[in-house]
């Protein structure tokens, strides 16, 4: 499973090493990601 990180001057960067026999780690990028989003969000 990989995450992907599309920037402002469309490059992509791409993460590895996340699988589902790691779950603690796994989920915690999922939270970090979804925390990010979230500070984005206007209220």
């Amino acid at each position: 499973m990989a995450f992907y990180q599309l920037t402002t001057t469309n490059e992509t960067y791409e993460t590895t090493g996340y699988n589902l026999e790691n779950m603690p780690r796994l989920l915690g990028a999922l939270d970090y990601v979804c925390a990010e989003c979230a500070k984005r969000v206007p209220l």
